[in-house]
């Protein structure tokens, strides 16, 4: 056998077609809007939950097969063809000619391309979505949205923390501590103190920052001393008080039920 005869031969079993339509068990068949391809009332996909795909050329309308099983080509994962957008544009396909069903077992679609991407790295994406999900070489794991109207939302890990960005605000956890600013300006950091400070106790802190702030709570107690007094007590600036302190820590139209710590 010549290897023009071999070709010939390879070309009856494997095609490349357009992908003109699909019935996937979620739902019913589903068909490019602008185009008039149909699916033909004996589509087995109801059988088994298994998808088809309906082939052909968008550009001419000729339709190839009616009925080509979807093959995804990796356990685990479904990634179902987009429909065609336009006469011209279309998800490919190879598949494998079969007398009583074909096969579509490889795909590709040019109409989505993936950007800023290194080599050896992996991206999953909705082709006609916004979702992305990113796995970097320097092993930085991105997920998150590309959202036309809000903006972008995504978390982001790495070998020095979490990352949680949006347009109403950011939240990060690594080494600084714990941080979040929301877009009003106003954030929460805690974190760990430097060592050295003339107070040894003093590890850790927490700043809470905002133009009002509400405890809502029946009793709030500042401090862990084993006695508690009222914070909220009439001070006068200069004179002796039980904190040693000359000026007024805390107003008195503090609730009475605050407590803060005498050590």
């Amino acid at each position: 056998m010549s290897n023009l005869q071999l070709m010939n031969m390879l070309g009856e079993i494997i095609n490349v077609a357009d992908i003109v339509g699909g019935d996937f068990p979620a739902g019913l068949p589903q068909t490019a809007g602008p185009l008039t391809y149909t699916l033909p009332s004996n589509t087995p996909s109801g059988q088994n939950g298994q998808s088809v795909l309906q082939l052909g050329n968008v550009s001419t309308n000729e339709i190839y097969s009616k009925n080509t099983e979807f093959w995804s080509g990796c356990p685990g994962i479904v990634s179902l063809p987009a429909l065609p957008t336009s006469s011209s544009d279309a998800c490919q396909v190879i598949y494998l000619n079969r007398n009583n069903q074909n096969i579509g077992f490889a795909y590709r679609d040019t109409r989505y391309n993936a950007n800023s991407m290194q080599a050896g790295e992996t991206l999953l994406f909705s082709p006609i979505g916004s979702g992305k999900i990113k796995l970097a070489n320097d092993g930085t794991v991105t997920m998150g949205t590309d959202a036309s109207v809000n903006g972008k939302c995504y978390v982001q890990t790495n070998e020095n923390g979490i990352y949680f960005v949006t347009p109403w605000g950011t939240m990060s956890l690594d080494a600084n501590g714990f941080n979040v600013t929301v877009a009003s300006g106003a954030s929460i950091n805690m974190g760990g103190l430097a060592s050295g400070l003339p107070v040894a106790a003093l590890t850790s802190f927490v700043n809470i920052n905002a133009s009002m702030f509400n405890a809502a709570a029946t009793t709030v107690s500042l401090g862990v001393g084993p006695v508690f007094a009222n914070a909220c007590v009439p001070i006068t600036a200069g004179a002796p008080n039980q904190f040693g302190v000359p000026l007024p820590l805390f107003t008195t139209t503090c609730a009475p039920s605050i407590l803060m710590s005498v050590v």
